[in-house]
């Protein structure tokens, strides 16, 4: 099965790139493959999540919907279970093994690779004053 994404407000400008800094806000939930709508409770949600783009700090199917995306884009999405925790799941937020999530995502901002290498430099030279 194949990440699948459903537009439900149109951004404008450019799709994010490998390494932008993206800040999306979201709402996932364990998705029943024998249903339309939301279907169980939120696992997890944020208004202001910041993520490389292509880092491995999402999972795989997340970077798959918002390197489609365009600022101010919303949609909702279901990402397989390959594409999400796999066999082993994730017992810190209740997600069974194999289970595929469906999303509600908005793509806030995107900071282009070099700014935010830029930021990530001046923060960690601001950390170590302070250290």
């Amino acid at each position: 099965m194949s990440v699948s994404k459903t537009v439900t407000a149109a951004g404008s400008g450019p799709c994010p790139e490998e390494g932008d800094a993206c800040c999306v806000a979201y709402s996932g939930w364990v998705h029943d493959e024998g249903e339309d709508e939301d279907d169980g409770p939120v696992f997890d949600s944020s208004d202001s999540f910041t993520f490389r783009l292509g880092s491995a700090s999402v999972i795989a199917g997340w970077s798959d919907v918002v390197r489609t995306m365009t600022v101010g884009e919303k949609c909702g999405c279901v990402i397989p279970a390959d594409k999400a925790y796999g066999a082993k799941g994730n017992l810190r937020h209740g997600v069974p093994e194999n289970s595929a999530l469906g999303f509600d995502l908005e793509l806030k901002t995107i900071t282009p690779a070099a700014a935010a290498d830029a930021n990530a430099l001046a923060l960690a030279k601001l950390s170590q004053t302070f250290s």
